[in-house]
């Protein structure tokens, strides 16, 4: 059974490593044209549907494809080494049409989503509006943020706090706030044209709002593991284990974009030495440091995904020490990555400063990824407590 497994993993990591080269060359081409657009260029939309990309990270009940998450990782991580607008819109469309396939119930809702042809999602989790109930389901007010891809998308997420009917937050058994989201046919949000950024520009993840937005009951999607009403046992798992794949690829897409481009300009001359960059020995020591950090970074997110799709089909949950580690691990992989990055940026010295120098874009592209919630510094500080078996 191991072996057969094995051997699944296999056809399907090469079928997909087949998918992505077949358009890298193109998405490649399109990048300066979406971080222009500050959206995602139509040509990389249409190619990324053509490989069915869209369909990575979803339920097969709802034709997606429930790519084992090492698959998941290593084809985010190709499609982001070839452009990082293209890469980072696949993994958030990909991921959050896969958390509504898995979760939404049977309705008008998830006919209309998931009815004719697989969708295009977009949205945030963050729980940045409100849900009051009202006759006829609920009444939605908010404005979120980072919805990338959204203006190539039909459907949209949109978390949201539960109110009762007096306005007052609702309170769950652990005293805190409750939380859920809507999901919401992109056209009935306002897109606002806020997405002004230095880093990440070409992914197109601007603010929209809702304001007293009537929405019937079906609308609403609890999501984040529980239990999910279609899919594997993998999407039962925690919401950031479920998305660290994702985040945690881009980065490494863009860590070895940034080294692949540095061995280009490593043989040319520099007129303050008169050699070329990369026949200096700190050049030689730090490159090799850098890019054996990548490599590792890939080697172990995928280990520590795996492992956690082998516990799940095994019927064990993963726990709240599992969450901890695994989003420690996203944490890990994203600073070694922006070590490699910032090593290729600084090590070209003032030539890579300019607005338009691929080098700089791609510094300022894992910038912005690194600052991602999902690889942020606190993952360490809940991993380290759970360690330290401290609260």
């Amino acid at each position: 059974m191991v072996i057969e497994m094995d051997r699944s993993l296999r056809r399907e990591l090469a079928d997909w490593r087949e998918r992505v080269e077949s358009i890298a060359p193109m998405l490649r081409a399109h990048g300066p044209e979406s971080v222009e657009l500050r959206t995602l260029a139509p040509a990389s939309v249409a190619a990324l549907d053509e490989i069915e990309a869209f369909k990575l990270s979803g339920p097969r009940e709802v034709g997606g494809l429930d790519a084992h998450p090492r698959t998941q990782l290593e084809a985010f991580t190709d499609l982001a080494r070839a452009d990082i607008s293209a890469g980072w819109c696949t993994m958030v469309q990909s991921m959050v049409a896969g958390l509504a396939g898995a979760h939404l119930q049977e309705g008008a809702v998830f006919d209309a989503a998931f009815g004719d042809g697989y969708p295009r999602f977009s949205g945030t989790a963050n729980p940045e509006g409100t849900a009051q109930p009202v006759d006829g389901g609920w009444l939605v007010n908010g404005r979120w943020s980072y919805a990338s891809g959204i203006r190539h998308c039909g459907w949209t997420l949109a978390g949201v706090k539960l109110l009762d009917e007096q306005g007052e937050p609702r309170i769950g058994p652990n005293g805190r706030p409750i939380d859920t989201a809507m999901a919401i046919p992109t056209n009935l949000v306002e897109i606002e044209d806020s997405w002004h950024v230095t880093g990440l520009s070409g992914t197109g993840s601007p603010h929209y709002r809702a304001q007293d937005l009537l929405l019937s009951a079906d609308h609403r999607m609890p999501f984040g593991g529980g239990d999910p009403v279609r899919g594997g046992a993998w999407f039962s798992i925690p919401m950031t284990t479920f998305l660290v794949v994702g985040v945690t690829a881009s980065c490494i897409g863009l860590a070895e974009h940034a080294l692949e481009l540095f061995r280009e300009y490593a043989s040319l001359e520099r007129f303050s030495t008169g050699k070329a960059l990369g026949v200096r020995t700190t050049i030689r020591h730090d490159y090799s440091v850098a890019a054996h950090g990548v490599a590792a970074a890939r080697i172990y997110a995928a280990e520590v995904l795996t492992a956690a799709w082998e516990q799940r089909q095994r019927g064990e949950q993963i726990s709240r020490a599992d969450e901890s580690r695994i989003r420690a691990m996203g944490s890990w992989v994203g600073d070694q990555c922006l070590d490699a990055v910032r090593f290729a940026w600084r090590a070209l010295g003032a030539s890579a400063n300019f607005v338009g120098h691929p080098m700089d874009q791609l510094h300022r592209d894992m910038l912005a990824a690194a600052n991602h919630v999902i690889v942020s510094e606190i993952n360490y500080e809940l991993d380290g407590a759970r360690r330290l078996a401290q609260d």
